[in-house]
């Protein structure tokens, strides 16, 4: 993390083939994490959530590993939705500083934002079946800002693509049932109302309110009341809902019963770093994109997605786009 934080946040990147050669670098660097992971544990990365202290270590470990991958490369995320925004606002001109910008996204970005993607929703999965599980972990409310990290990432991500509402909003949904079930107060009270509101600006429907029998979660005040539950969009197909919810042994989490959790079949586990070769071709051949040929004038690697999103007074989103 300490290498994600210095070399892709610790200075500006105007070429983004530079930062992704970093980022695979780091990838590369994170191989041997859950081999390590096994020595201290006893399991690795695909364990399901253990109860206990042993569970409280996993957690730690799992969400340091995923929210490490995720801000390894966020910037792509970001770099992707800022220009799906400028292709949908206007047709860049002969002559202007975005007229030397490409109008076909390559493969190697998307696969890049496909990562983040992907350790945004392990990180839900793993804080949310870990919630259920283990009381230890849901009593942590330090878990509430990875939580709130990967909610921010995926509403960024279908900001400018309404198609990937239908993909991302299931998990979004399972992060405010993890942050509602926690003790409230700040941040964690902060952090649910802000990813509210969005959901409101973006679509009225996006909103999550809590099922019936869930009134330990319903913290926010603007919420809305059990009877008007819809947890997700009805235009969602098979592929993206939910499996059959399964009874407890417990009663201490939602009455019993486990939360909607999305399917994890789009979100393969070895998928999470890339392999040195994935992209098709060598770096060196890969289409390169700079500041100056999208015609931006903000830093897209070190943009903030807490500030971006903040509902705070006091918070200056100055890198937001």
């Amino acid at each position: 993390m300490s290498r994600s934080a210095n070399e892709i946040y610790g200075r500006p990147h105007d070429s983004l083939l530079q930062m992704w050669r970093i980022a695979r670098s780091i990838s590369d660097d994170l191989r041997c994490y859950d081999s390590k992971m096994q020595q201290a544990l006893g399991f690795g990365l695909d364990r399901c959530a253990q109860p206990g202290d042993v569970g409280v270590r996993q957690a730690i470990l799992v969400t340091l590993y995923y929210h490490t991958i995720l801000l390894t490369f966020r910037p792509f995320l970001i770099f992707r939705g800022r220009w799906r925004r400028d292709m949908q606002m206007s047709t860049p001109q002969a002559g202007s500083s975005t007229a030397k910008r490409p109008t076909e996204m390559p493969t190697w970005l998307n696969e890049a934002c496909e990562h983040a993607i992907n350790a945004a929703c392990r990180t839900l999965h793993h804080l949310c079946e870990a919630a259920i599980v283990n009381e230890l972990v849901r009593e942590l409310r330090y878990h509430g800002f990875f939580l709130t990290s990967a909610c921010f990432a995926l509403m960024y991500d279908f900001m400018y693509n309404d198609e990937f509402a239908a993909r991302h909003l299931p998990w979004v949904h399972v992060g405010l049932q993890c942050l509602g079930a926690m003790r409230p107060d700040d941040p964690i009270t902060s952090s649910i109302s802000a990813i509210q509101t969005v959901l409101r600006k973006l679509h009225p429907s996006y909103e999550w309110t809590p099922a019936s029998g869930t009134s330990n979660q319903s913290h926010d005040p603007e919420f809305g009341s059990p009877s008007s539950a819809r947890p997700y969009l009805t235009s969602m197909g098979p592929d993206h809902m939910n499996a059959p919810r399964e009874v407890l042994p417990h009663e201490g989490w939602m009455g019993g019963i486990l939360p909607a959790l999305p399917n994890m079949q789009g979100y393969p586990l070895q998928s999470d770093i890339p392999e040195a070769a994935a992209s098709a071709g060598s770096s060196e051949d890969l289409p390169d994109f700079t500041l100056s040929d999208m015609g931006w004038d903000f830093n897209f690697s070190t943009m903030d997605l807490e500030a971006f999103f903040s509902i705070q007074p006091d918070v200056n989103p100055s890198h937001a786009v």
